[in-house]
């Protein structure tokens, strides 16, 4: 589902003409406040406001108007700092110890010339490593935004489709359609870009930090 209201708070003025150096002191600020969070799940409320408030400030500074148009959207992506708590080993059942990925384990290749992205997320296993695969293809709503279809997954050494829709699931994805906020619901929408960094939120309202690998 959309969330209108997370969309409306997050989404920043585009400060024209701000300065190199004042967005590199940005960038500084927030990676020296994600440091030592563990991507978000030692966050507490306190750091996650501190981080969301950074996150803005960096975002209006974007020198990037129109991303997906940009080449510096392709390549690899390593995670930093999410509010996702799912996709840092973060939803554990109660009781349940958290498998959390291995360090510098979660990457995102995104490629606009074939339309299509991949979530790597790895894991360390008895000395052995062991990574999770999500295939999807994309399709640019806006200049920054992109709609996501994940159409198929690996699991270690198992190689699985995504299920068909169901009825239901396509009944909500047609009145999304119809009613202008997308098909799938799924979105993910860049808010800053530069030559190293990547800021994105998604349809869910979080926020995801990262960092060019190549």
């Amino acid at each position: 589902m959309v969330n209108s209201q997370l969309q409306v708070n997050y989404k920043p003025t585009f400060v024209q003409g701000a300065s190199a150096a004042e967005t590199k002191d940005a960038k500084s600020a927030l990676l020296a406040a994600i440091l030592g969070l563990e991507r978000g799940l030692a966050a507490s409320e306190e750091k996650r406001r501190a981080v969301q408030k950074l996150a803005c400030a960096l975002e209006a500074a974007n020198p990037t108007a129109k991303p997906l148009r940009s080449p510096l959207m392709n390549g690899e992506w390593e995670l930093q700092y999410t509010t996702c708590l799912a996709a840092i080993g973060g939803n554990a059942a109660p009781g349940v110890p958290a498998i959390k990925p291995k360090a510098g384990g979660i990457k995102q290749r995104v490629d606009m010339y074939s339309l299509k992205l991949i979530n790597e997320t790895t894991y360390n296993f008895f000395m052995s490593d062991f990574t999770n695969v999500a295939i999807g293809d994309v399709e640019a709503q806006s200049d920054s935004r992109l709609a996501l279809n994940f159409t198929d997954f690996k699991i270690g050494p198992l190689q699985l489709k995504a299920p068909p829709k169901t009825p239901a699931r396509l009944a909500i994805e047609w009145e999304l359609a119809a009613t202008g906020r997308g098909g799938s619901g799924a979105w993910l929408d860049t808010t800053y870009l530069d030559y190293d960094m990547r800021i994105s939120r998604n349809d869910m309202g979080d926020l995801f930090v990262l960092t060019r690998v190549d």
